[in-house]
């Protein structure tokens, strides 16, 4: 069945108003990050993240890997979309001055405030420490390098607060070009001529062969990324950032790749019912060069008490393994991994375009409040399981809906009651 692609149609003239779709998809992204947590906890990943339960789902697990599949990049498509649009009503400086409440003010809190709550309660979790949740949780407030004092799950990484310090290195980059572009005509032409690349017919398979590329130099598990600035991760969302730029001052390219849907519908689902499945044994199985890519641009260790800086970027023998040495198996992965990333990215702006371009009060209440959700979802959850449902709740299904019920009433109860009317329920 042919899908019909004429129902809407993108006009610059409309852009100051609500795109309605393009809101409710964001907050839906937001949103499924909490399913997505909430079913980590009974995972059958070979690595013991989030896994404090004897009993696991593969139900569970797979509906993790599928949401992975596009949730993020989607998230960061739809980012790029808003800052351009933002920025074409407001202007630059606008867009700064808006992000940094939105985005840096928000990151610095956190990670003052939610890292060690969820800090000590993953110790709790995963380690025999006998000292007190409050003990260790002011011991990391007052210890920001707590983070590169544990190894990952525990450290190395924001945890969910990383996709903030992605945005901010995105619209950093954005402003740099976008000052370039402006007193630069050899940047004009450049610009023009990438925008026609990605309008045309094969855009979206150019789009497709661009990422398989940068997955080529990704591990498995590298789409969390650590604190590092890990610059294939980096460059592997940015991408999925820089095309929802593209399409909002270039509509043709979000036109001409529906136009692919039709005769790609079951090839995705194909590929996805491939790639779902095999994630683990790509994980246990991919050659010890692959797996050790490391394209961080610094990682701390704590040696001995002492923090001990390294360069893995530079220093890291295998960060062109996945180009160099990676075989058919890994190519083949990679490239599926991609088609099957951008097509359902592509699948989903459709299907809310078309059925979800409405606002009614319940979709602005969920996008005005995902924010929130969102920030504060992902220790609530890990304080959930650990104080209520581990060891106490043997079904990982009815533990998987418990935490997931339980942490987005506290979630949406706190932004109606303690947020929505303040300052920051305005971000």
């Amino acid at each position: 069945m042919k899908l019909q692609m004429k129902e809407f149609t993108f006009n610059n003239s409309h852009w100051d108003s609500r795109i309605h779709f393009m809101d409710n998809l964001r907050a839906a992204a937001m949103f499924l990050g909490l399913v997505l947590h909430a079913a980590m906890f009974y995972n059958t990943w070979p690595f013991p993240l989030g896994r404090g339960q004897t009993e696991d789902s593969n139900i569970l697990h797979i509906l993790i890997e599928t949401i992975h599949v596009f949730r993020m990049d989607l998230f960061f498509l739809v980012a790029g979309f808003f800052a351009c649009l933002f920025m074409r009503i407001k202007g630059l400086k606008q867009l700064l001055k808006n992000r940094m409440l939105r985005i840096l003010i928000p990151f610095i809190a956190c990670f003052f405030v939610l890292h060690p709550w969820w800090s000590a309660i993953n110790i709790q979790i995963f380690t025999a420490n006998a000292e007190g949740f409050w003990t260790v949780y002011f011991r990391h407030f007052i210890d920001p390098l707590t983070i590169v004092r544990y190894e990952f799950p525990i450290g190395q990484w924001f945890q969910h607060l990383w996709f903030l310090q992605f945005l901010m290195i995105f619209i950093f980059a954005q402003s740099v070009l976008i000052l370039i572009g402006e007193n630069s005509k050899l940047a004009k032409r450049l610009s023009f001529s990438v925008r026609r690349l990605f309008e045309g017919k094969s855009g979206l398979y150019l789009m497709v062969l661009i990422s398989y590329f940068i997955l080529l130099f990704c591990p498995p598990w590298s789409e969390v990324p650590h604190i590092g600035l890990p610059l294939n991760t980096i460059c592997h969302y940015g991408f999925f950032y820089f095309i929802g730029f593209l399409i909002f001052n270039s509509p043709e390219i979000i036109e001409n790749a529906f136009s692919h849907l039709h005769y790609n519908l079951i090839p995705v689902a194909l590929g996805l019912f491939v790639l779902v499945p095999i994630l683990n044994s790509i994980a246990l199985s991919a050659p010890i060069e692959i797996l050790g890519q490391n394209w961080n641009l610094f990682k701390g260790t704590n040696v001995n008490g002492k923090i001990e800086w390294s360069t893995p970027l530079i220093s890291n023998v295998y960060n062109f393994a996945g180009l160099m040495r990676g075989d058919f198996k890994w190519h083949v992965f990679s490239l599926i991994k991609s088609y099957t990333h951008w097509f359902t990215v592509i699948g989903f702006i459709f299907i809310f375009r078309r059925f979800c371009n409405f606002e009614n009060p319940v979709w602005r209440y969920l996008s005005q409040s995902s924010y929130w959700v969102y920030i504060i979802h992902y220790p609530l959850q890990f304080t959930v399981y650990h104080y209520i449902f581990s060891g106490r709740v043997e079904s990982p299904m009815f533990g998987f809906l418990g935490i997931l019920i339980v942490s987005s009433v506290i979630c949406l109860v706190s932004y109606h009651y303690l947020i929505r009317a303040t300052a920051v329920g305005v971000l």
